[in-house]
């Protein structure tokens, strides 16, 4: 017995050596803009007080620190350039600190050298920084056209998202509207003459060929969302979302079914920029879609797991969009009611947030089969640096606990991809 006791010690320390030593695969994903209020509210959406969305199942959880160099809440650009570099930037940042060229290259770039595949999934333009800060640099990020050849020159294994209109020459008419680029480049055709196959539908993304090398799908003219006010979009008869383009979950489903397809280590970074959007214009109803389809994205991401024991799933934003409180009262004698309208104005008159017809948003039942009536207050249109947390399940997950600084991001995704 002490024999066989001994020899089950040796082989959990041998397979720990073998797993601490193994090199994985890593999917970020990035729901911009979301705090723990934003999940919060996507499981009284989805599946009520008493559930569990696919965010809450992840099993290791951790409080993220956004802070940059030189601000305490991060912009887009410096939070993602944080994530691609390990590195604390100032907030102008996109790629560099602040126009300062960085020393190392970006994961991304490192991923690609040592032969993984690569990849990068949008809702919103390409250019978005969440995302493209992993494969380009620039002293701006409003350098739409600068950024968008870079990423059509950075060799990366399948690229989707939106924003044709920055790959064609001003007037060339494309799938979805005219170009806007003024040095009359086409970036279509560069890209095709690079070896990308070039797709536009979901029903291509479906179908990528066993033959394609590498995959550039552009679904929209600038993002797959409405970024406008509830007014805006009602006032123009249109959806949050662009129905006919493909979801963030459909875009990673199929990245992934592509990446994997030959036998090599894989890197994907996939980001919702609506939710962040949608936040920022105080649009509760355009973010309740954001926030549905991140969480869909997630279960896509999950379900992978089950079959790759050798990748990490790792969900973090660098900023809370707009900080949305929920609230179910206006004063303790005024609880909402399900069938009764409410102001647009909270009991300190901020903006407060309803159905378009005046009743309070309805969440799902809770396990009395209770639904129960809230609205969102918006105390701000800007991002601010509290309340962020970081999720993470598969392989070496459990580096994620506790409190993590958000260079700690890239650490974890390098030693995952690296075994270093």
């Amino acid at each position: 017995m002490k024999l066989l006791n001994l020899l089950f010690a040796l082989s959990l320390i041998s397979c720990s050596h073998l797993k601490k030593n193994t090199k994985g695969n890593v999917i970020f994903f990035h729901p911009d803009g979301m705090s723990l209020a934003h999940w919060d509210l996507g499981r009284i959406i989805t599946e009520g007080p008493d559930g569990l969305s696919s965010w809450d199942k992840m099993p290791n959880m951790a409080i993220y620190k956004p802070h940059l160099k030189n601000n305490l809440t991060a912009s887009s650009n410096a939070g993602a350039t944080i994530h691609a570099y390990g590195v604390k930037v100032g907030y102008e940042s996109f790629g560099k600190d602040n126009g300062k060229t960085l020393k190392k290259p970006s994961l991304l770039k490192e991923a690609q050298k040592k032969g993984f595949n690569t990849g990068l999934v949008q809702s919103g333009v390409l250019t978005e920084p969440g995302t493209a800060v992993f494969a380009t640099q620039s002293d701006s990020r409003r350098d739409f056209l600068g950024i968008t050849e870079q990423l059509i020159d950075s060799n990366i294994n399948i690229l989707l998202g939106g924003g044709e209109k920055y790959l064609l020459p001003k007037g060339v008419k494309g799938q979805f509207g005219l170009g806007m680029r003024t040095d009359k480049k086409n970036l279509i055709e560069q890209a095709k003459k690079q070896g990308y196959l070039v797709i536009y539908t979901l029903k291509e993304l479906k179908n990528i060929p066993q033959t394609a090398k590498k995959v550039l799908g552009v679904f929209a003219y600038e993002n797959t969302y409405n970024d406008k006010t509830e007014e805006v979009l009602k006032q123009k008869k249109l959806k949050p979302y662009n129905e006919k383009a493909p979801t963030i979950a459909q875009m990673s489903k199929y990245a992934l079914e592509f990446l994997t397809r030959k036998d090599k280590k894989f890197f994907l970074v996939a980001e919702e920029e609506g939710t962040d959007n949608f936040s920022n214009l105080n649009n509760a109803e355009g973010l309740f879609v954001a926030i549905k389809r991140s969480l869909k994205a997630i279960e896509v991401f999950r379900d992978f797991l089950k079959a790759r024991k050798d990748t990490l799933l790792i969900v973090a934003s660098d900023s809370n969009a707009s900080s949305p409180a929920l609230i179910d009262k206006l004063s303790s004698k005024k609880l909402f009611s399900l069938n009764k309208k409410i102001n647009n104005k909270s009991d300190v008159k901020a903006p407060l947030d309803r159905q378009t017809n005046g009743l309070p948003f309805v969440s799902k039942p809770n396990k009395q089969g209770i639904v129960m009536p809230f609205a969102i207050a918006w105390p701000t249109r800007m991002d601010t640096g509290t309340g962020m947390v970081v999720k993470a399940e598969g392989f070496k997950a459990n580096q994620v606990n506790s409190v993590l600084d958000n260079t700690d991001i890239y650490k974890i995704m390098r030693r995952t991809l690296f075994a270093y």
